[in-house]
């Protein structure tokens, strides 16, 4: 026997005479009676809970599978003579038949169903890893705030599961504890963090504010002296440092790939909120997914790459002129100044984010995309800058990840330094094998677990990534994130040579190299296409090579940029990511990595209902992303980031504490 009827229509007129009541005769059962009685009257505070509750969704076989009703709407019925006030539930419902048809030779490519086949074909099981199973609903109900979930579920079982079965159909039906919502909760006690935070808050602020007013009243008196510590908290000053040019016009270029590189992983976030979010046309967007184009969306996490060829080449680079002017190279002081570079914007972020987010005004999706739980409980393993080994599934926030390999990177690159100064020969050598090791062992690793080159962005939810063991072995670890840094690191010695033997390319030459640079970095960008053919076989060589070798050809490219740029200033780079406002925003880079996510996954908790998902729609929004994310992070910037480097005027007193 095949559903006669489509489940849908089940759920509709289920939906349309439901009355909740408890497992055991209580308030919530004489409430519910009180609820039918008045709906039936056409009371408007019984109609507007039934009007906030899904009926019926729509758009199953285009891969929607939520309605969320009207969440605000019930939330705000109070009834007080009744002692009614509503409640919001979303519940969800796994379904399949019950005659064999799910458990058929599972097809390797997904294909539409026949116009004249039953409709029941849509919701047979794919091996291909595009698609997501439909076979799921989620809907929203609003009851009197007296039912608990465990009442709802068995009135709302007792009703639907009896029409289900007659149409041989079996479900399994659950309660979205996460999204329940009602004003009459108690609210949760502030722990002693939340005070603290916002005590430190305003007074920093406080601070800056008064400063800054000092500074603006006698900043230009000839008894003051602006390099006293508390004028780091001067906006002024601050503000002058950020729109001040570079000393030198030798990497003029390096800020606008920085700042545009940047401008790209806030457009891949957003387009990861998206991927994460319910969609009305979730069909659609899969089917999409092999499509040759879309992989420059697909691979567009190597764009993080940039940023470690940028580091290992300046960190090292800046060593090799230190040992020239007879510098010592001081692990210890590089290492404390970079800790002290990065954790107060840092450790400020996550404490918005566990104490101030929650109680921001938040939809249904809200519930489920904040993840200040994993924050608060491993908060220390952020600030050790070991999250991405140690408990890397619960991380603060999306980059955290990057934060602690750039920082274990910088250890290495200190180390080798360090060698470097004391052994140049020695130096080298172990520049050599160690690149050549961290450049391979990406390989190594998706040999021995047979993982995939790159991470495959699917439409999954962000929790299935973040307990994917592949993903957390290939993409979070320094081990295998260290090619581009180490690649930038020995650049910066081949440059350090050409600077000091005074090579210089023509234009004509430079020109000459363009264009091979140009199809080595689409290439190491496109050659993921292959992963992504539905039903093609998994070659493990093909995997191994390419996680090896893609990472050498986005490298190449960035570091030619640079060495062009630094050597003649090659016109078209001076021109364009040359310009002066990369500088400036090139200051904010640290704070719009840290919170361009929080801003994206707080509009995407304000969503009342699933998105409709296209490329112009991405672009849209990203360009608000990025504007709103650098106001905030000139904020941060402000009254965070530049006040706090006064910690480093006081690194050099505990550095002779620490010597001697």
């Amino acid at each position: 026997m095949v559903a006669n009827v489509w489940i849908i229509q089940i759920m509709a007129r289920t939906m349309a005479s439901y009355v909740p009541f408890g497992m055991e005769p209580g308030l919530c059962t004489k409430q519910g009676n009180l609820y039918s009685m008045h709906v039936a009257n056409l009371t408007f505070w019984a109609v507007q809970m039934m009007d906030s509750s899904s009926t019926g969704i729509s758009g199953l076989l285009s891969g929607n599978r939520y309605d969320f009703g009207h969440m605000d709407q019930c939330a705000n019925i109070s009834v007080p003579e009744y002692n009614i006030y509503g409640r919001y539930f979303v519940v969800n419902l796994k379904f399949k038949l019950n005659n064999g048809q799910f458990v058929e030779k599972l097809e390797t490519i997904y294909r539409k169903p026949n116009h004249n086949s039953s409709v029941w074909e849509e919701f047979k099981p794919t091996k291909d890893l595009r698609i997501n199973p439909t076979n799921e609903i989620n809907w929203a109900i609003c009851v009197p705030a007296s039912c608990t979930s465990e009442d709802v579920k068995y009135s709302l079982m007792s009703k639907l599961m009896p029409a289900l079965e007659s149409n041989d159909i079996i479900g399994n039906l659950t309660i979205l504890d996460k999204y329940t919502y009602s004003k009459i909760d108690p609210p949760i006690k502030q722990p002693a963090g939340y005070y603290l935070f916002l005590f430190f808050t305003v007074g920093l602020i406080t601070a800056v504010v008064l400063v800054t007013l000092y500074d603006m009243l006698c900043g230009d008196s000839i008894i003051v002296d602006r390099r006293k510590w508390y004028y780091k908290f001067s906006m002024v000053k601050n503000m002058e440092t950020l729109i001040k040019s570079e000393k030198t016009e030798e990497f003029r270029a390096i800020s606008g790939m920085k700042v545009l590189s940047m401008f790209f992983i806030i457009l891949g976030h957003r387009m990861m909120c998206s991927l994460f979010s319910p969609m009305v046309n979730l069909r659609e967007s899969e089917l999409v997914i092999g499509d040759f184009i879309q992989t420059y969306l697909k691979n567009g996490a190597i764009i993080v790459d940039t940023f470690f060829i940028i580091t290992g080449f300046l960190t090292y680079y800046k060593i090799l002129t230190d040992i020239d002017k007879h510098q010592p190279v001081n692990v210890y002081i590089l290492m404390v100044r970079r800790w002290i570079r990065l954790v107060p914007a840092y450790a400020f972020m996550m404490g918005f984010v566990v104490y101030i987010a929650p109680q921001l005004d938040s939809g249904p999706f809200g519930r489920g995309v904040m993840w200040q739980s994993a924050c608060k409980q491993y908060w220390w393993t952020n600030l050790l800058f070991i999250n991405n080994y140690v408990y890397p599934s619960k991380q603060c926030l999306i980059p955290s990840w990057y934060i602690a390999a750039d920082l274990q990177l910088y250890a290495l690159c200190s180390i080798l330094g360090y060698v470097l100064y004391k052994a140049r020969k020695a130096g080298l050598i172990l520049l050599g094998i160690v690149s050549i090791l961290l450049i391979i062992i990406p390989g190594i690793v998706v040999f021995h677990g047979h993982n995939d080159a790159v991470i495959l962005m699917y439409h999954r939810n962000f929790d299935y990534y973040l307990n994917n063991t592949r993903f957390l072995k290939i993409y979070f670890p320094a081990h295998t994130r260290a090619a581009p840094y180490v690649i930038g690191m020995s650049s910066a010695y081949v440059y350090y040579l050409i600077k000091k033997n005074g090579i210089k390319l023509t234009n004509f030459q430079a020109w000459l190299l363009v264009l091979p640079m140009t199809i080595l970095i689409n290439a190491s960008i496109l050659g993921s296409w292959v992963f992504y053919i539905p039903g093609r076989e998994y070659i493990l060589w093909e995997h191994v090579l390419y996680s090896i070798v893609h990472r050498i050809g986005w490298a190449v490219p960035i570091i030619c940029v640079i060495i062009l740029d630094a050597t003649i200033g090659f016109g078209p780079l001076r021109n364009t990511a040359g310009l002066r406002i990369f500088q400036f925003l090139n200051g904010l880079s640290y704070g719009a990595l840290l919170v361009h996510t929080p801003l994206q996954f707080y509009v995407a908790g304000l969503g009342r209902s699933p998105i409709y998902y296209t490329p112009f729609i991405l672009l849209w929004m990203s360009l608000g992303d990025i504007f709103m994310t650098y106001l905030i992070a000139l904020a941060l910037y402000l009254f965070v980031e530049a006040p706090m480097l006064v910690l480093q005027d006081l690194l050099p007193k505990f550095s002779y504490m620490y010597i001697s």
